[in-house]
């Protein structure tokens, strides 16, 4: 079966756009920090996995929670592109051996209720990718990728879930000042050139 997205297109304005998607079309909502698409990889199962290398707990660094109930949602540190030959690439939550459960001792963890969630210091100041795929078996398939870089000191959630039948990738920052989580802006990282 062709892919028809291969390279999809996510504009930066906050409308509804169409993606040929398995000869049917998709809606994908981009809101500011939101990512949308349908499947372009499928290596989801198999044997246990290589759980995301941490950096060191210090004050240079941030603190990352990731909450997600499907799917594989990896990270590339250090990349604002998709390179699984990266040193430090794994994967943070879905599957076996991931960091599951993990607490950093971040704030708000009420807010997650009994969702999966697994949080983690992460390098400051560099580009971080998160890459949430969604395969056979579940209620939509997807693969989205989109990067940030992090400030130090700051505290970041990340949900990867699916909506209405679509999937979503968003970050949020905590904002020190008001206490409120504020949507963090995510660049689409497509595969690293080589």
């Amino acid at each position: 079966m062709p892919n028809h997205l291969s390279n999809p297109v996510f504009s930066e304005a906050n409308k509804m756009i169409r993606i040929p998607c398995r000869a049917k079309y998709l809606r994908i909502t981009l809101l500011s920090a939101v990512l949308g698409g349908c499947l372009t990889t499928t290596s989801l199962t198999g044997a246990p996995v290589t759980p995301v290398a941490e950096v060191a707990n210090t004050a240079s660094n941030a603190r990352l929670r990731v909450v997600s109930a499907e799917g594989v949602v990896r990270a590339i540190p250090s990349k604002d592109c998709l390179d699984d030959s990266a040193p430090d690439t794994g994967v943070i939550l879905g599957g076996r051996g991931d960091l599951q459960g993990q607490s950093r001792n971040m704030p708000n963890p009420e807010r997650i209720g009994d969702k999966p969630f697994a949080e983690l210091y992460i390098a400051a100041g560099k580009p971080f990718t998160l890459d949430f795929q969604v395969g056979t078996g579940s209620r939509a398939r997807c693969a989205l990728a989109g990067s940030f870089v992090p400030q130090a000191g700051k505290n970041y959630e990340a949900y990867a879930a699916i909506v209405n039948g679509q999937c979503a990738l968003t970050v949020r920052l905590k904002n020190l000042a008001d206490g409120l989580w504020k949507p963090e802006r995510l660049t689409k990282a497509q595969n690293c050139k080589r």
